[in-house]
């Protein structure tokens, strides 16, 4: 059995696995407690209530962001991960492409809380003033 800094980051790195689609033998879903948070920066318009309560809720946060890129052009580049008993901190730079075809990149840091095995709580922090002016809010309202 590993020790809980490295459970915590096997999860983490498995939740990303998902979401860059090299484990469809998952669900993301399975990732999180049912009662788990996810926080966005205040400045994003598109994401209310903040946070996000639930596995609903964490998939509309989820299913919202995904859905203004263009089908397959999601490219999440890991900085690191850094991980202890209860948390998991991962920087990372996300590059795809809008659903209009022009090019998004940005940085993010995510923080994430373990609890009982599975994500209990995800604070996202990125540069939302950047993603409005690459238009990523106009492509969610499309």
């Amino acid at each position: 059995m590993s020790d809980p800094a490295t459970a915590n980051r096997n999860l983490i790195q498995c939740y990303f696995d998902i979401l860059r689609g090299q484990r469809p033998d998952l669900a993301l879903a399975d990732c999180f407690n049912k009662d788990a948070r996810w926080h966005v920066p205040p400045s994003n318009p598109m994401i209310r209530p903040n946070p996000k309560i639930g596995i609903e809720g964490i998939m509309e946060v989820l299913g919202s962001g995904v859905a203004i890129y263009a089908p397959g052009s999601l490219d999440i580049l890991i900085d690191t991960m850094i991980a202890d008993a209860e948390n998991v901190a991962v920087p990372f730079t996300l590059k795809a492409r809008l659903a209009d075809g022009r090019p998004y990149e940005n940085r993010y840091f995510f923080r994430f809380r373990i609890a009982n095995g599975r994500i209990a709580e995800v604070w996202e922090y990125l540069d939302t003033l950047y993603q409005e002016q690459q238009g990523t809010f106009n492509q969610a309202s499309a």
